[in-house]
């Protein structure tokens, strides 16, 4: 959303943009998380120790399919994700310092709040040479396809949208 903001301002000055996990914005409704991110996010702001933010966390981030299946990508087979991404983020869960209420409140309405038209978009990128837009499509956190594809659209303009 900030670099979406920034490239809007200063257009003529941007080589290049890459919009990861976002969205133009709207009515709130279709830019909120899916239910199970709203609570996991409001269960996760209650809790004092990391270690037990992580089975509501990774969830949340990841698809349970994912986290079943064997390691392969970390070259660890005999473990499945779910195993390996554990400590990673207990480790970093520990080092971080827990997000206050207020903070978290106030990163949710931004997000909520957050509003950039299609005019607008088409503009920006009329002036951005190259606009890539990645999506994270099967969590509980981020955007429909669909919506981003809408983004895509908007920023593309003539040219064909590219959405990974």
């Amino acid at each position: 959303m900030i670099s979406l903001e920034l490239a809007t301002l200063i257009a003529p000055h941007v080589a290049s943009l890459s919009l990861i996990v976002t969205s133009a914005g709207g009515y709130f409704w279709n830019d909120i998380a899916p239910w199970n991110g709203v609570v996991s996010l409001a269960r996760m702001t209650f809790i004092e120790k990391p270690e037990d933010n992580i089975p509501i966390l990774l969830p949340m981030l990841y698809p349970q399919e994912f986290l079943d299946a064997p390691a392969i990508e970390y070259d660890q087979p005999s473990l499945t994700n779910y195993e390996v991404l554990k400590p990673m983020v207990l480790r970093r869960l520990t080092l971080a310092r827990p997000q206050l209420l207020m903070g978290a409140l106030s990163q949710m309405y931004g997000c909520v709040g957050h509003y950039v038209s299609k005019e607008r978009l088409a503009t920006t990128a009329k002036s951005i040479p190259k606009v890539k837009i990645l999506i994270g499509d099967d969590d509980n956190l981020s955007l429909s396809y669909g919506k981003a594809q809408d983004t895509a659209s908007s920023v593309a303009g003539r040219r064909k949208p590219t959405c990974f």
